[in-house]
């Protein structure tokens, strides 16, 4: 089993999306953490799938409730099948509840590990540290990690995310 980890490397990134309310929406656990762990960052993966994977963590938690819109086609645009489906489904909804809130979250950063693979599917576990600012937290933010099993299809040379569960709390 190979992992990488990803970290935010002090520069600036977009805002992008609603990853909190997309995972609420979509069933993903949430796990809140006293601390973040700012170690030492490991090497870029290198395998396509686990990049993807990695990649589709980090677009999936990051967001802002200004632009709405771009966030949800970029998820849409790296997903396929059930997934792709529900997140559609429950766009509106999900936009709504950001946009009252002043929800947003910016992802410190993305852990992946391979638990299966071959050439056109991928199995992997994905793991986010964010913070997260709303009116629930007065503005302030708000530690969190967000764990997820990933699965990828290889379509058309492009892995994208099939489906997305939740890695149940302890």
């Amino acid at each position: 089993m190979s992992r990488r980890t990803l970290r935010h490397r002090g520069l600036p990134r977009p805002a992008t999306g609603i990853g909190m309310v997309a995972l609420a929406a979509s069933g993903i656990g949430v796990i809140p953490v006293g601390a973040l762990l700012a170690g030492p960052a490991a090497a870029d993966p290198t395998d396509p799938a686990q990049m993807a994977a990695c990649e589709f963590g980090r677009q999936l938690t990051t967001f802002t409730f200004t632009d709405y819109d771009a966030y949800n086609q970029r998820v849409l645009d790296n997903s396929t099948g059930t997934f792709h489906d529900e997140f559609q489904n429950s766009s509106t909804d999900r936009r709504n509840h950001v946009v009252e809130t002043h929800t947003s979250s910016d992802v410190l950063s993305v852990e992946c590990s391979t638990q299966t693979a071959d050439p056109d599917h991928a199995q992997m576990v994905v793991s986010v540290d964010q913070t997260t600012r709303s009116d629930a937290t007065l503005g302030l933010p708000r530690p969190e990690r967000t764990v997820m099993h990933v699965r990828l299809d290889n379509v058309g040379g492009r892995w994208l995310a099939e489906r997305v569960d939740p890695v149940p709390k302890n």
